[in-house]
């Protein structure tokens, strides 16, 4: 039986500035209730962190 994963992509690199569009991106650059209310962009600066948190290093099937 094939197995398929299907889940979005973020290419970060690290300087694309996710603070300067905060109406576009309002899941990094407001407080996350789940996690202790942190704001990632103010904390971290990039957004695989989110994903990293959620889903661990790499998605399973």
């Amino acid at each position: 039986m094939p197995c398929l994963t299907i889940s979005p992509a973020t290419v970060d690199s690290g300087r694309f500035p996710w603070a300067e569009h905060k109406e576009r991106f309002k899941r990094l650059n407001e407080p996350d209730v789940s996690y202790h209310d942190v704001v990632y962009t103010e904390a971290f600066g990039r957004a695989r962190v989110v994903t990293l948190r959620n889903l661990g290093a790499a998605t399973r099937p």
